[in-house]
């Protein structure tokens, strides 16, 4: 099954973004900091309301609600980690592994890549792909929420 992504403008997005071999990274103060000044940085210059949002150990969940007309959320999502992943490899005393497609690819082990997500009959069900990191399982119109 190929991986879709939804288009909703002005439409709530459900993320999850996971970090690379589910490592605990925001169990540290300061990389939820960090987290949290990347998306200041990046919702002051791409609007998009912060509707909820929980930081666990080893990954984040975000509730996210475009502006109208906006369908942009893979650019946010993008930039938001990227900003930490600067910000928190700047932080830390020595470099996490790497593989070597990640080195290929320019990556770092923050991240773990996508998850594909799909619809099927009415039901949504995960498995893992290779790709940039973070995954849209779900969307829906502010309407609906």
């Amino acid at each position: 099954m190929r991986y879709r992504r939804v288009f909703i403008p002005g439409a709530s997005y459900f993320f999850t973004l996971a970090t690379y071999e589910r490592s605990p990274i925001f169990s540290d103060p300061t990389a939820i900091d960090l987290y949290r000044r990347a998306v200041y940085r990046v919702q002051t210059a791409w609007p998009f309301t912060l509707e909820a949002q929980v930081i666990l150990p080893d990954r984040v969940h975000l509730l996210c609600t475009l502006p109208e007309g906006d369908t942009d959320y893979p650019t946010r999502v993008r930039l938001i980690k990227a900003a930490f992943t600067r910000s928190f490899l700047g932080h830390r005393e020595r470099p996490g592994e790497r593989s070597g497609s990640r080195v290929a690819r320019g990556e770092q082990a923050v991240w773990q890549r996508r998850r594909k997500v799909a619809i099927e009959w009415g039901t949504w069900r995960s498995g893992r792909s290779g790709g940039a990191s973070g995954s849209v399982t779900g969307a829906s119109t502010p309407a609906s929420l």
